[in-house]
Formats: C-alpha cells, structure tokens, sequence
C-alpha cells in the first residue's frame, strides 16, 4: 500500500467517525468539548513537566559543590 493509499485510507477511517451517530446527535459541541478537554490535559501536562524540571531541587549545596569564589572555596 503506497502512502497516498494509506493517508487516503486514514481521512476516511477518520471521517467515518467524525460523522457518526454520536457525533451528529451532539453537534459542534461534542466535537468543541473534546478539543478543549485535549488541550487542557496538554497543556496541563506541559504544566506539570515544567514545575518537576525548574522547581524540583536538584540536590543538597554543600560537599559536592562549591559556590565558586576563593573565599567560600578556602573554607
């Protein structure tokens, strides 16, 4: 299968669902309400990965690390 034939095959598996009773009954706004739950858990997500990154503490200063001028390294 050629990948014009897959991505062919993938639009209309995608727009079978997008047209189903489910979606037809609900209107726009189930479709709205999904977009903005996905984004939210993202965006959420991404919160998430840059609290643990930037404000989770790397490690105790002290023995391995030093604060760097000749003073505090002579201590």
């Amino acid at each position: 299968m050629s990948n014009s034939t897959a991505v062919r095959a993938l639009r209309r598996r995608i727009n079978f669902y997008l047209h189903s009773h489910l979606f037809n009954k609900y209107g726009r706004s189930l479709r709205d309400f999904l977009a903005v739950t996905a984004m939210v858990i993202i965006f959420a997500f991404i919160g998430f990965i840059v609290f643990v990154i930037g404000f989770i503490d790397d490690g105790p200063w002290g023995v391995h690390t030093s604060c760097g001028t000749p003073e505090c390294i002579d201590q």
